[in-house]
């Protein structure tokens, strides 16, 4: 019996990089082969991810228009 990894900030931030439609838990939970939707949606439930958190992280990758 194959126990299902958990997920880590790391994996879910980089599948919202990724995902630029999509961004539906079951969507994640089908993209990745060795976790379970509940896993998924178990750490979601008790991640406090503030957005000002996921900018520090992803700022530098962001592509700013000059207008």
């Amino acid at each position: 019996m194959v126990v299902p990894k958990c997920p880590i900030r790391l994996d879910y931030r980089q599948y919202l990089l990724v995902s630029t439609i999509n961004h539906k838990l079951s969507n994640f939970a089908d993209h990745i082969d060795d976790m379970s939707h509940d896993a998924i949606n178990r750490f979601l439930r008790n991640e406090n991810m503030a957005p000002n958190l996921a900018w520090d992280n992803v700022q530098d990758l962001a592509i700013t228009l000059n207008r």
